[in-house]
Parts: structure tokens; sequence; C-alpha cells
């Protein structure tokens, strides 16, 4: 089956029902988004690009990046962002002002864009689907919180399991009581494009958030957005430009993925958005794995929920033995919905799918009630002579001292070679350095950073996540801006 059938059928069910609508308020129907992606398909194949080929969406135009790559997928040609790279990619589809991977072969945008009603290719027949499952509906890049990110091919048979398990509302109710979901996740990665076409394939409209704060208050209101999914961080963004009192808005459902929610967020998008928020975990490699109310696990160190039906999630240690309830090991996941392979990366493969297993490099556990709470990434472990030690368990340490948003702590080498610990934080008011630096040593101990670096924002990636390798690439070339001890 082709991912996008879902969407035929809705055209044709209710042709007038909304699709698609923009942040300045312009509605695209299923009858008009269906039309056009038929017309890219026709003119994509007409010019060579066939099933089994990998295009690359060259836009940072939301509506046009979404809309062309469903038109790919309908042709069974796999399509990416322009960070995979050249030797991957067969053709890009590149939109004006935009910037394509160095592939040799470029379809600019104006070629196969309908051109309104007149369009020859509107008289055509509807594209015949590419009916393999098997075939590679999109390449998505991994989160890359450790280094470049990977590329994982995820098959139409895979895309349609995950949106299956997403269900963000009925797919048989009429479309004026369908969701209205706006998503702050790129539509780039695997998250942000698999949460689009879980609405689209419910019937509901996917509402291009507005990306200007001065506006977004009022957007909210207007755009009578039901459903928002979002990292904490951008979610926090929004909730501090809102006021006390939501009752103005339609929102009545907040995802969070890609961090942790604290408790001090929680409490403020309860306050001023929606008091209806669920956290979910996965990754690109795995889709959602587990999840639960925010209300119903926060308070709990590093809880992201319950595995959901047809997740298998289990705790081992570094020789896969399997832990018990309760004890700290590595995380492994099994379901239908997990890839299989890296993008030409053996090596990587080999070390994250192996036995019928996905590992997506967390160090969990998994307590007695079946709750799955991550502490840590593999990766991110710090090893100082010898001395394990969980960044995350400083990073809560330095949290309970207050006087911060944000903290990441992380390992670098020292000028002379040495594995130590930093950390970068984010305060909610100016600190001075060195008293602060004063009160981590004297809470935390010896395992206190040797360096902190005191920044407006921690570096993230589409996803959200912290970059941990930048902050400890930041903390080598700036200690002039740092206070060590």
């Amino acid at each position: 089956m082709n991912a996008t059938a879902p969407i035929r059928r809705w055209a044709r069910a209710t042709p007038a029902a909304a699709a698609y609508q923009s942040a300045i308020g312009n509605v695209v129907s299923y009858g008009e988004l269906e039309r056009t992606i038929d017309a890219i398909a026709h003119r994509i194949r007409d010019r060579g690009i066939v099933a089994g080929r990998t295009a690359v969406i060259a836009t940072d135009h939301h509506y046009r990046y979404i809309v062309v790559a469903l038109a790919m997928a309908r042709l069974g040609v796999a399509f990416a962002p322009a960070s995979l790279p050249a030797r991957y990619t067969d053709v890009v589809l590149q939109d004006a002002g935009a910037k394509g991977n160095g592939c040799g072969r470029i379809i600019a945008f104006g070629e196969f864009w309908p051109g309104g009603s007149r369009d020859a290719h509107a008289a055509l027949p509807p594209v015949a689907m590419h009916e393999d499952a098997s075939t590679t509906f999109m390449q998505c890049p991994s989160s890359g919180t450790t280094g470049g990110p990977k590329f994982v091919p995820i098959s139409h048979a895979i895309v349609l399991r995950r949106v299956a398990g997403r269900d963000p509302k009925s797919g048989g109710e009429p479309s004026d009581t369908a969701v209205r979901q706006a998503c702050l996740v790129s539509v780039f990665t695997s998250y942000g494009f698999t949460s689009v076409l879980s609405v689209l394939s419910a019937g509901g409209t996917v509402l291009e958030p507005c990306r200007h704060a001065d506006l977004l208050p009022t957007w909210l209101a207007d755009s009578r957005v039901t459903h928002i999914v979002g990292a904490p961080i951008a979610l926090e963004k929004i909730a501090w430009l809102m006021p006390d009192d939501h009752g103005t808005i339609a929102l009545k459902a907040i995802e969070v993925g890609g961090g942790a929610l604290t408790a001090s967020v929680h409490e403020l998008l309860c306050r001023r958005m929606c008091a209806n928020i669920t956290i979910n975990y996965g990754s690109t490699e795995s889709g959602r794995v587990c999840g639960a109310a925010a209300a119903q696990i926060l308070g709990r160190e590093g809880a992201v929920g319950f595995r959901y039906p047809g997740v298998e999630i289990e705790i081992v240690d570094e020789s896969d033995a399997r832990l018990g309830p309760g004890e700290e090991g590595i995380v492994r996941l099994r379901s239908e919905r997990c890839a299989t392979r890296y993008l030409d990366n053996a090596q990587a493969s080999a070390a994250t799918f192996r036995g019928g297993w996905t590992y997506p490099g967390d160090v969990g556990v998994v307590d007695a009630d079946g709750l799955l709470r991550i502490l840590g990434r593999v990766d991110d472990v710090i090893n100082r002579g010898g001395v394990k030690i969980n960044p995350h368990t400083i990073e809560a340490a330095i949290m309970a001292l207050g006087d911060v948003r944000e903290v990441a702590v992380f390992g670098f080498r020292s000028a002379e070679g040495i594995t130590v610990v930093g950390a970068a934080v984010v305060p909610l008011a100016e600190l001075d350095p060195v008293a602060y630096h004063a009160r981590c040593r004297n809470q935390i101990g010896q395992n206190a950073p040797v360096l902190i670096m005191h920044l407006r924002e921690l570096p993230r990636n589409s996803n959200g996540k912290v970059l941990r390798r930048e902050l400890a690439s930041m903390a080598l070339a700036s200690r002039s801006s740092a206070v060590s001890a």
C-alpha cells in the first residue's frame, strides 16, 4: 500500500474539507491538495524520475515541502531533505532561493509546480500509485546528537504502521470535528513528517505554525488549533508569550517529544495553554514507542511513559543479558515500526540494529509498574579516569540549586588531554559566575563541573535535543567566557 492512499480517499469523500492552513490563514482543501500532488507526480515522472530513485527536496516553504514529498511518495520515489549527501541523490527538486546538496541533476520548482486551473496535467487521470509497501518512503536524518546525522531509510509499510500507532483522532469522524494540528518539529525529520501524515491520514487539518513571536497569541486563537506537537523548549517559549487565561484558544491537547519536560514547564503549559499534555518517547530509528499523560508520571526521574501496544522494551547490560525491574542498563526495543538499517553505514547499522532489536543508544530503567525512565545516553556517559559519571545526575543537582532555566552537562578533553566534566547553564537572571560555581562545588563535590558556561540558550538540533558535542567544542574554544575551578 502507498502511504498517500488515505489522502486520496479523503479527497474523494470530502473534497471541500480543509487539509492545510497556512500561518496567515490560507486554506487548501483535500480536493486541491490531491490535484496538486497528482499534477506534480505527472510532471516529475515525465522527466524520468521513477520508483526506486531518491529525490532531495530543497525548499524552506512548509507547504511546498509537504506536497512535493507526497508526490514523490506516490510515485515510489524516496524523498529527503537537502542534508542528504549528493552521492545518494538522483535529483534535487529545488525551489527558488533554496540551497541544494551538490547533486548534478536539478529540476527547478518552476518546471513542475502546477500553474493553475489551465495546467495541462489537471485534465489527466489520477496518477497510479506505486503499491510496493517495502519501497523507501523517506530517507530521514537521525538526531545527530552524537556526531553527524546518519540517514534512516523508512519504507511505506513502516511509516503507515507509525501513523496507525499515532491515531491523532478517529479518522471516521466528520472533517469539521477532526484534529487541527500544528507540529513545531521540522517536517524535514521523521517525527515532524509523520505527525503531518498522521493528520492527513485521519482527515484532519495540518496547520503551518506561526513563526513570529509577536503574532503567536493571536494565531493560537484565530487558527482554532486543537493539537500542538513540539519539543519542551519550543512549547515553553510559546507559553511565556501567552496570558495566564487561555480560554480564548481552542487547544485540546499538547504532545511533547524530543526532550525532557520539567515540572516548571509543565505547570506553565497547563496554566497558559492546555492541561491535557502527553509525553512521548521514540527515535527516527523506532518511531514512537511509549508515552503517558504528563501529570501521571512527572516527578519520577527521567520518566517517558509506558510502552505502546506492539512494542517490546527491555533493559540489558553490556553483554545483552536482560536486567530486572529497577535495574539501570542499556535500552533496547522491538516492534514492526522499527527501521532495520542506516543508509550505507554497515558499522553503525550493526551497532544499532542487531538480533531483531533496535538499540537507540539510551541508558534507562523499566520500573516494576512498566514505566520507562531514560537516564541518559550511552555516549553521554563521561569516563573520567575510569570513573563513569552520568551527566543527568549532575544536571539534576544543578537544577536543584535553582536560578537556572536549563542545564546540560558534558565531558570534554582538557588542554592536558584529560577528560573532565563541563556544564552549560541558561540563567533565569544574571548570576555571579564565581559565586555560582562555588555553590555547584559545595553541592556536588568531586563530580562538580570544572568549567561552567553561562549561555542565553543551549544549542539544539531540529528535534530540540541538546548538542553536547557542540558544547564540548565551545568549552575548548571559549574558556575566556567561562569560569574554571
